[in-house]
């Protein structure tokens, strides 16, 4: 085994005003994999900056827009591939040679989010009722001024109480991302996708239904 990863940041939240934003910087140097339990992988190295910023703007108790703004200079450099082959959709990934790869991008994200939560800026929700969360966001590098990527995610979520410590939950989640290096996510794992392995998907482009019966034993 290896020290895979060694990052750092300062974020600072505001809850005293009508609009909480917050801001924060952070870098980062670890290593990961394009995950895949059925498919070749690529082991990479992330190294960088980011400097990263939210407003929230209320409608309501519950209901929200999120506005994010990040700047980042990033370097990944593709160690090796488990097979020297390449797979899925074509992305910066896909070269002949990925073991020489080097990419660098000096990149800004903007995004945009309606949410309808009970929590801000975590990952939760009621213990009844409903939340859902409709995002959009884009990716632009700044290096060679272009569109690098935008992606479009619909997470909708409904708690029906059955009992004191019990309840059906039903869902529905779908995210798709285009450009010329589409962002990819995981989908696997008993929280997120059950019956499957941790990180058993990698795309850009998927949707999912959840009905589910929980019941609380601690």
């Amino acid at each position: 085994s290896r020290w895979n990863e060694n990052s750092g940041g300062l974020f600072y939240v505001n809850m005293a005003h009508h609009n909480p934003w917050l801001n924060g910087i952070y870098n980062k140097d670890n290593i990961s994999y394009e995950p895949s339990w059925w498919a070749p992988r690529h082991i990479l190295r992330e190294t960088g900056h980011v400097v990263t910023g939210g407003i929230n703007v209320p409608f309501s108790r519950f209901r929200r827009i999120e506005f994010g703004l990040s700047l980042s200079n990033i370097r990944i450099t593709a160690i090796r591939n488990d097979s020297g082959l390449t797979y899925g959709y074509s992305s910066v990934f896909d070269l002949p040679d990925p073991k020489t790869l080097e990419y660098h991008c000096t990149c800004a994200n903007a995004s945009a989010s309606f949410v309808r939560d009970n929590a801000l800026w975590l990952e939760t929700g009621p213990i009844s009722g409903e939340r859902y969360r409709i995002s959009a966001r884009i990716n632009t590098n700044l290096s060679s001024p272009h569109l690098q990527s935008y992606a479009v995610e619909i997470d909708w979520r409904h708690y029906f109480r059955h009992g004191l410590r019990s309840a059906w939950a039903v869902g529905a989640f779908g995210y798709w991302s285009g450009g010329p290096i589409p962002e990819r996510m995981v989908i696997g794992g008993s929280s997120d996708f059950p019956l499957y392995p941790i990180y058993a998907f990698y795309t850009d482009n998927t949707w999912k239904g959840v009905v589910e019966y929980r019941y609380q034993i601690f």
